[in-house]
C-alpha cells in the first residue's frame, strides 16, 4: 500500500475496529463516526474505507427499511473507494460479500465468502457469515470445521452475546 495514515486517523481506525463487530447498534454507529472521521483525516486510508463499508453493512441490519436502504447504500461507495486505493482490500471485499443476496443462491453466496477467506482466512465477518450460511443449509459439521480455531485471538459471537463465544467441538 501507500504511506502510513496520520496517527490520529490510525487511532480512530483501531478504536472503530475494536467495537464495530460487538453486535450493538450504538457501538456500530460509534464506529462509523470514528471511521468517517478517519477518512476525512486520511482520504487515502484504504483500510479505514474498507472497515467503514463493513460497518455500514452491519449497521443497516439494525435499522428500519427506510434508513436501512440509505445506510446499506453507503457501503458500496466506501468499498469502491477502498478498492480504488487497494485492489486487494479484504474488508471492502468482505463488505461486498455481506451484501450478497443469499436467498436461493446459497452456493454462489458460499463461493463469495470463500473467495474473501482465500485472501484472509481470518477475516472475522466472513468466518461468521460462512458459519451462518453453512448452518442455514444444514451443513453443521462443515460449519464447525470451517470455523475451527476461531475462538482464539479473533473471537466470534454469532448470536450477539459476547459471553457466548463459538468454540470448536
Amino acid at each position: 500500500g501507500g504511506r502510513a495514515p496520520p496517527p490520529a486517523a490510525h487511532q480512530l481506525y483501531v478504536r472503530a475496529g475494536e467495537i464495530v463487530r460487538t453486535g450493538s447498534p450504538e457501538q456500530t454507529a460509534q464506529a462509523i463516526g470514528f471511521l468517517r472521521e478517519a477518512v476525512v483525516l486520511a482520504p487515502d486510508f484504504a483500510d479505514a474505507w474498507g472497515l467503514l463499508a463493513i460497518a455500514y453493512r452491519l449497521q443497516a441490519d439494525y435499522e428500519p427499511l427506510q434508513s436501512h436502504l440509505v445506510t446499506s447504500g453507503r457501503a458500496p461507495e466506501a468499498a469502491q473507494r477502498a478498492l480504488e486505493l487497494d485492489p486487494d482490500n479484504v474488508n471492502a471485499r468482505a463488505a461486498d460479500a455481506l451484501a450478497f443476496d443469499l436467498y436461493g443462491r446459497w452456493l454462489a453466496g458460499e463461493r463469495s465468502v470463500r473467495d474473501v477467506l482465500a485472501i484472509d482466512r481470518d477475516q472475522p465477518d466472513m468466518r461468521v457469515r460462512l458459519f451462518w450460511l453453512l448452518t442455514s443449509v444444514g451443513r453443521s459439521r462443515a460449519a464447525i470445521d470451517a470455523v475451527g480455531g476461531i475462538a482464539g485471538p479473533v473471537g466470534m459471537d454469532p448470536f450477539g452475546q459476547s459471553e457466548n463465544k463459538l468454540r470448536p467441538v
